[in-house]
């Protein structure tokens, strides 16, 4: 268990951009070739701060369906509607449907690229 922690940690480190395999990777080297971010994200679609969230969100799903037995899904479409994030995924649970609505609730009250507050 100590072990799982201990991937988890340098899983969420974030460094800047590199290339892996061709694909533009937020984050350091990562541990397992199958953490590569392989996500439905139009280029330049909306901000960097967006981008970030939404990198962190996968992160953070697959290690609870690495560590905590989260049912595997998929994210089918992932897009900027009526000013804040639309993402669809299939699969997951209500955990992974909760991580999922707070991130698309939180991009309505920040800037999509820097993540400043938004006065409302």
């Amino acid at each position: 268990m100590k072990n799982a922690v201990k991937k988890e940690t340098s899983i969420r480190q974030r460094r800047g951009l590199q290339v892996v395999n061709n694909i533009l990777v937020l984050g350091p080297p990562l541990i397992n070739i199958e953490f590569i971010v392989s996500l439905p994200l139009k280029e330049n679609s909306f901000g960097s701060m967006w981008h970030e969230m939404i990198v962190y969100l996968d992160d953070e799903i697959k290690m609870h369906q690495i560590y905590n037995d989260m049912p595997a899904g998929i994210f089918t479409k992932i897009e900027k509607l009526n000013g804040k994030l639309s993402i669809d995924y299939e699969g997951g649970n209500e955990v992974t449907k909760g991580m999922i609505s707070l991130i698309e609730a939180y991009s309505a009250k920040v800037d999509e690229e820097t993540g400043q507050v938004l006065n409302l």
